[in-house]
């Protein structure tokens, strides 16, 4: 079996002569394996094997990068610190990385842009920030937690009925022309509120009131999760509520809120 050292001589031959070894060297010291450099790869630990991994592939300077949900199957406090190692040693790496997981945190966390797969065909890559703030498709809508959806039929240039959830809601002012490209609306859960009152409203945003029949509420780390039923209908909108600005929800609620400015028009 070979050593660490022999591992990752092995793949720098792969693609040219080994004339000197001096920069293999310092991708085993600089990953903290350096003390490890004799030992045989199943001495080490599983994070160690992991930077192995990684020393392996950039020792044979890839033209690009696949990392298929490298971190997937570690632990949260494990991962996080695995995260930061990872990106430490792709710091000078100026060739593409391509970063494939279904975690939406930690795909905000470590890429720059963002694109998504649906049908089979990959999107448009945009910046990270606009990715998640302004979700484009359906598909992208459920990737970045923006999972209140329902098709809708146009009424106005400002107004749309929401088929799935039987309501007529105000949304972005969009010509005739071009609410043809618009098939559903979408609302990140955050963006639901008890009180009309809770925001200073621009001029020309509308804020939509909707009667509920009933709601259940599920405690997590820091919000709550309050699962409304529309009344007169057997739909549910998912509302997330900061537990520091409300350390409880009220036993009775009758009406929710959301502005027509933050509804997210959907292709």
């Amino acid at each position: 079996m070979n050593k660490i050292y022999d591992k990752v001589q092995e793949c720098y031959k792969q693609v040219k002569e080994m004339t000197e070894f001096k920069p293999q060297i310092a991708l085993v010291l600089g990953s903290g394996l350096g003390d490890y450099a004799d030992s045989y790869p199943d001495h080490l630990s599983g994070g160690q094997k992991q930077r192995l991994a990684m020393i392996r592939m950039l020792a044979a300077e890839p033209q690009c990068i696949l990392l298929d949900e490298p971190f997937s199957a570690l632990d949260e406090h494990i991962k996080r610190k695995m995260e930061r190692e990872v990106m430490e040693m792709l710091h000078d790496f100026d060739n593409p990385i391509l970063f494939v997981s279904h975690n939406q945190e930690e795909v905000y966390r470590l890429a720059d842009r963002i694109g998504s797969m649906e049908n089979g065909r990959f999107s448009p890559i945009r910046e990270k920030r606009a990715f998640f703030a302004e979700p484009q498709t359906v598909g992208q809508a459920k990737l970045v937690g923006c999972n209140n959806i329902s098709e809708i039929d146009w009424i106005s240039e400002d107004r749309v009925y929401a088929k799935d959830w039987n309501l007529s809601l105000r949304v972005p002012f969009t010509e005739l022309e071009e609410q043809k490209k618009y098939r559903a609306i979408a609302i990140y859960p955050g963006e639901i509120t008890l009180y009309s009152e809770d925001a200073i409203l621009e001029e020309k945003q509308v804020r939509n009131k909707i009667s509920v029949k009933s709601c259940s509420t599920e405690e997590e780390l820091h919000s709550w999760a309050v699962s409304c039923q529309i009344d007169g209908t057997d739909a549910e909108l998912m509302m997330l509520l900061s537990k520091e600005k409300m350390p409880s929800v009220p036993e009775k609620i009758t009406e929710i809120f959301v502005d027509g400015g933050k509804i997210h028009l959907l292709q």
